[in-house]
């Protein structure tokens, strides 16, 4: 390692309150000693709180690596924060300076400080976060033709990349750009949201929607509204702290062939040690009708998997369902997500049907980039309105907002939002500190 490290940092100082109530630290600031690679960060505490409160320092690298360096700090506050002025954490990061200059694509690392406070957030009162015009705002932001070969399509994809890069960077969450050569035509680009776990930092959940489109067709439903699903997701969680990692994907190429997501796992995900709980990919969620006879069935579906059509006919063939698809692998996820789904929004209809193996006997439960999650042995499922088995405009121009239901697309990322709470853990932590970003160079 080059010893003359040119290391430049950002300094802010930030009041922040959480809950409505008036506990915050303030004055926090981070001095960097470059010859010892030391991070002192200086605030002060008026929480009142008194066996003192714990708190926690989280490194993020540029990368999308992250690590918990809480048990490496020393100061005089102990593991424990009292109420007072000038309290001080010191952490030496030398080793992880380091790491991060030999890492690809890691040109800066994020310094956050946690600090329990108060009880944990009820599940009930974070899906109240979640409405109808909050959804509905998110797909107008999106929606339009977002194909890589044509110059609107091609404008449409950079700006939609530009909000994914805004609101996955911001609020609480790590950025990760993972980029890919696509047949030396274009760079492909996913966006990775991570936030941290408090507990077990390699324990993730995966949540994923794709944000290409096919040519000329302004992607509605298809996927504009899984994207929005991701985008209204970020909100809801951003303040939230879990026992588990959160990971939110928005994969590019999906419609060229799941190309994003081989990559993603290819040269991203397989290279970290990371116990994947499970997956759920977001892919048509806002198209739904309540007429009779709107939702059809191919004779292949009904003999292959006689429980759920008989759902489908009972209901007179109503399109007014959400459909979840897993692979024997898989169930576990499937049901768990049942389970939360039934308990925390009763009102939102499911239909649950698993194919054996990977699906390569059923091409249509392959669809998406669920598949590429079942490929490589990880625990995943599709969530989705059912494709063109109900949506006459899949992959049309026709694919547009105006037949979307956004009620009812709330109440599939409310059970998403679900799920994510019951399985990753919310904690009574809070990140009242500003992000330090530090950049290294040599």
């Amino acid at each position: 390692m080059n010893n003359r490290l040119i290391i430049f940092f950002a300094l802010f100082v930030v009041r922040l309150s959480v809950l409505g109530q008036n506990n915050f630290v303030s004055n926090f600031f981070v001095k960097i000693d470059p010859e010892r690679i030391v991070l002192n960060f200086d605030f002060d505490c008026e929480l009142e709180c008194e066996k003192g409160t714990r708190f926690r320092l989280r490194i993020s690298f540029g990368n999308g690596e992250w690590e918990d360096r809480s048990t490496e700090a020393y100061s005089q506050i102990g593991d424990r924060i009292q109420p007072g002025k000038g309290k001080k954490i010191i952490l030496e990061h030398r080793n992880q300076i380091s790491n991060a200059e030999s890492r690809q694509s890691c040109d800066s690392l994020v310094v956050s400080l946690l600090i329990e406070n108060g009880p944990t957030v009820e599940l009930k009162h974070m899906l109240e976060h979640i409405n109808v015009e909050q959804v509905r705002s998110k797909v107008f932001s999106i929606v339009g033709n977002r194909y890589y070969k044509d110059t609107e399509g091609l404008k449409n994809l950079n700006a939609t990349r530009k909000i994914l890069s805004k609101s996955f960077g911001e609020k609480n969450f790590t950025l990760f750009r993972d980029t890919f050569n696509y047949r030396n035509r274009c760079t492909g680009q996913n966006y990775v949201a991570i936030k941290n776990g408090i507990n077990d930092n390699r324990r993730v959940i995966i949540i994923s929607a794709h944000y290409d489109t096919v040519y000329e067709t302004p992607g509605a439903d298809d996927n504009a509204s899984g994207v929005a699903a991701l985008l209204t997701l970020i909100e809801c969680i951003a303040s939230q702290e879990f026992n588990s990692s959160i990971m939110l994907v928005a994969f590019d190429m999906e419609e060229q062939g799941l190309v994003g997501s081989a990559h993603f796992i290819n040269e991203y995900l397989q290279k970290k040690s990371m116990d994947v709980i499970g997956v759920i990919n977001l892919d048509m969620i806002g198209y739904f009708n309540s007429k009779p006879g709107s939702q059809s069935l191919p004779d292949e579906f009904k003999e292959s998997f006689p429980q759920a059509s008989a759902k489908v006919i009972k209901n007179r063939h109503r399109g007014d369902f959400i459909v979840l698809t897993a692979n024997e692998n898989s169930l576990s996820v499937q049901h768990k997500f049942e389970e939360t789904a039934v308990t925390f929004v009763p009102d939102l209809n499911l239909i649950a049907y698993a194919v054996p193996d990977n699906g390569e006997k059923y091409p249509e439960s392959r669809n998406s980039d669920h598949a590429t999650f079942w490929d490589n042995g990880y625990k995943a499922i599709s969530i989705g309105d059912g494709g063109d088995t109900r949506n006459r405009n899949y992959h049309q121009k026709s694919d547009t907002v105006d037949k979307l239901n956004f009620e009812q697309m709330a109440k599939v990322v409310k059970s998403v939002l679900a799920y994510i709470g019951v399985v990753a853990e919310p904690t009574g932590y809070r990140e009242f500190s500003t992000k330090a970003y530090v950049g290294i160079g040599h």
